[in-house]
């Protein structure tokens, strides 16, 4: 950011007070760089100084000051501010979801001195005064940093994920990477912009292992030479060596590239073209089925009543995340037109691939921009795109989402169920689907919290939630003490129940409604349970009577409720939003046939639905 000023008679202070500024300005110098499991076992240190400690010296330092850092096992919501740990120094933490790797940055802040106002060189007074983001931005920029390497280190070894034993085999390779990502302790942001121009500036293995072998070759020739009086060892070992190196290490720079993301004379046996389009949901619902006085219940259908309507449904807060992966194994430089059907859904602003040629306006008012993607693709793996759908937003236009009825899974639940009122049921709604054969990993996460208007129980009596009737998956309870905090250390234990009524829960405040690895489409699976309330009531009710424990329970007054239904999953062939690739043709190419292939991958990351 640039502010100018116009007066000459204010130089003078401007200057002064700039210089100041600019005493007092910081620069933020990477020190250090690791690779964790989930686990938080050292995979990887990337040391680019002298001075940089290594893992085990600043692992202390982190157990004495933030050991809640080490304690989370798999995932941890990072601090955007960082974790101090010395005077000069911080800790960014980035957690790679997709690796499940932790990724460290230790960055040191030092003064800086640049000229933070200068004049301008015509003499007119003109000053220019920088303002500094400071360390505000380091946070974002090293969160950035981190995602990116991760990303890189993907694309360089084109797999979906990285394992622990893939990094520790090509160490040298992994620290190449971080050399080039890294520049003096800042972000290379010239490397960072264009992921598959690693492949050319390191080197496969096999690369590696030739550099290797015929530079100690050489270096075994020159000895011999010298030793026996010989004059011409030195020539041939620079000739071979820089032949070796120019072919391997710095091959495809001298290629005739068109544009700056895509090599020359790119030939590929397979001459292959994948789309993979994958959307994760993420919404929170409000369940407005409410458990009214005067209610009548059959008492000869232990069912009650069964509500499965989404409209009971009321969308509280929700938006669906796109991104689209590409795979390219084409030859020469060819041209892909991909067409899309977005069915109305506003896109916002997507986020694209330098590749993609802008045709239409990006000022958020084109609703077009996604509809017709022309671009050069880059050799190999790389992300074409990414989009968020606000559901927020009540588009009429849009076919392919109804904010009530977002995937192929709905799920509604009732308290207050049965002759006595002390049952509930959680009803899941898997619509069929031409597209879709099965869901996959489908599991339900059910909340029970205490009802403080209610009568209250001592927490150390035996209320036991029972299974009544289960027709899909398995119960797996997760131990403690009702409604305490889910950072408890916890226990999880196996419910095999058949549908008989004679397995009961322990006392516990979250249940995991577990399905089968594949669940088929076009079921309705129901969970059936009640809460058997304990005599050991603090509560005086009606007298604190045994007889009349019956009547607080039929007077809508529950000790414990099911609060909370958190839903995960994924399908294959369908998107939630209702995109669409209907074309995917080659207008440039010198290749008489190519093999593509399209695949939608719907993901329910965040599905929540909370009582009312």
């Amino acid at each position: 950011m640039y502010v100018l000023h116009n007066k000459k008679q204010c130089f003078k202070e401007i200057d002064k007070d700039s210089r100041k500024e600019h005493r007092e300005a910081r620069m933020s110098i990477g020190l250090g760089y690791y690779i964790l499991d989930s686990s938080h076992n050292l995979v990887f240190e990337y040391l680019p100084s002298g001075e940089s400690p290594s893992f085990d010296h600043l692992s202390k330092k982190i157990k004495s000051n933030y050991s809640e850092l080490l304690e989370h096992k798999g995932g941890v919501t990072a601090h955007a501010d960082g974790y101090k740990v010395g005077t000069n120094l911080k800790l960014y933490v980035y957690f790679s979801v997709t690796n499940r790797l932790y990724y460290w940055s230790l960055i040191e802040f030092k003064q800086h001195h640049d000229m933070t106002a200068k004049k301008d060189d015509e003499g007119k007074g003109e000053v220019k005064t920088r303002v500094n983001g400071g360390e505000n931005n380091d946070g974002m920029v090293q969160k950035y940093l981190l995602e990116k390497i991760d990303t890189i280190i993907l694309e360089y070894f084109d797999k979906d994920t990285i394992t622990t034993t893939k990094i520790m085999n090509n160490y040298d390779r992994i620290s190449l990477i971080f050399h080039n990502c890294v520049n003096g302790g800042l972000p290379n942001v010239d490397y960072l912009t264009y992921e598959n121009r690693f492949k050319d500036i390191i080197p496969m293995r096999t690369d590696f292992s030739s550099v290797f072998n015929s530079t100690a070759y050489n270096l075994q020739q020159v000895v011999t030479q010298q030793h026996l009086g010989g004059g011409g060892g030195s020539s041939s070992f620079n000739g071979r060596h820089d032949n070796n190196f120019n072919t391997t290490i710095r091959r495809g720079v001298d290629d005739d590239m068109i544009v700056p993301w895509r090599n020359g004379n790119i030939k590929n046996a397979k001459n292959e073209l994948y789309i993979d389009m994958k959307e994760d949901i993420h919404v929170n619902f409000r369940n407005q089925i409410k458990n009214r006085k005067g209610r009548t219940y059959d008492n000869n259908n232990s069912n009650g009543i069964r509500v499965n309507n989404p409209s009971c449904m009321k969308l509280m807060n929700g938006y669906i995340t796109g991104v689209i992966d590409v795979r390219s194994y084409l030859n020469g430089n060819p041209i892909v037109e991909m067409k899309l059907n977005t069915c109305g859904n506003d896109m916002g602003t997507p986020s694209l691939h330098p590749c993609v040629e802008l045709e239409g306006d990006m000022n958020g008012d084109d609703d077009k921009v996604m509809d017709s993607l022309k671009f050069i693709p880059p050799d190999g793996k790389f992300c074409l795109a990414r989009y968020c759908v606000d559901l927020n937003k009540n588009n009429k236009n849009a076919v392919g989402v109804n904010n009530r009825d977002i995937g192929l899974v709905n799920v509604t639940f009732e308290n207050g169920l049965g002759p006595q009122r002390d049952e509930f049921e959680v009803r899941l709604n898997i619509k069929g689907s031409t597209m879709v054969e099965h869901i996959e990993d489908l599991k339900l996460k059910l909340k029970f919290v205490l009802n403080h208007s209610a009568m209250s129980c001592e927490e150390d009596s035996s209320t036991k939630i029972k299974v009544l009737r289960t027709s899909h998956g398995r119960i797996s309870v997760v131990s403690g003490s009702m409604g305490g905090d889910e950072e408890e250390e916890e226990e999880e234990r196996d419910n095999d129940d058949n549908g008989d009524g004679n397995n009961y829960g322990c006392r516990t405040d979250r249940w995991e409604w577990i399905f089968d690895k594949e669940t088929a489409t076009g079921s309705l699976p129901v969970l059936r349970g009640c809460i058997e309330y304990s005599k050991e009531y603090t509560g005086n009710v009606n007298g604190g009577s045994d007889s009349n424990i019956g009547s607080a329970i039929g007077n809508n007054r529950v000790d414990f409720e099911l609060a909370t239904v958190s839903m995960t999953y994924s399908y294959l062939g369908q998107l939630a939003s209702g995109c669409r690739v209907i074309a995917l043709d080659l207008v440039k190419s010198n290749v008489a046939r190519v093999f593509k292939g399209v695949k939608y991958i719907t993901r329910a990351t965040e599905y929540t639905v909370e009582t009312c």
